[in-house]
């Protein structure tokens, strides 16, 4: 009995690791594909608006590219909302220069 529990455990820990990999792997992509289409999200976000509020997360452009971006379209940052502790998700607002 005490061998089944533990092969138990032990099968529930590698699905969490898998999982918990999975996971991992399918944000990096994430990123990495915003971080290609990055001109076109921005032209999108950016379109002439006199404030624009974007989300930074490990799914999109990060942190830098959209302020290079938002600076290249005439927009400069005004203010910055951490939304979590490790500081990967964040708020940004933008007023038109």
């Amino acid at each position: 009995m005490t061998t089944i529990l533990g092969v138990l455990v032990l099968l529930a820990l590698g699905v969490f690791v898998l999982g918990g990999l999975a996971l991992l792997l399918i944000t990096e992509r994430s990123g990495r594909k915003a971080e290609e289409n990055a001109p076109a999200l921005l032209d999108r976000a950016f379109d002439g608006l006199p404030q624009v509020t974007y989300k930074v997360n490990m799914k999109t452009p990060s942190y830098e590219t959209v302020l290079r971006g938002a600076e290249a379209r005439g927009y400069r940052l005004v203010h910055e909302i951490n939304n979590s502790s490790d500081g990967f998700a964040k708020t940004l607002l933008f007023d038109r220069a």
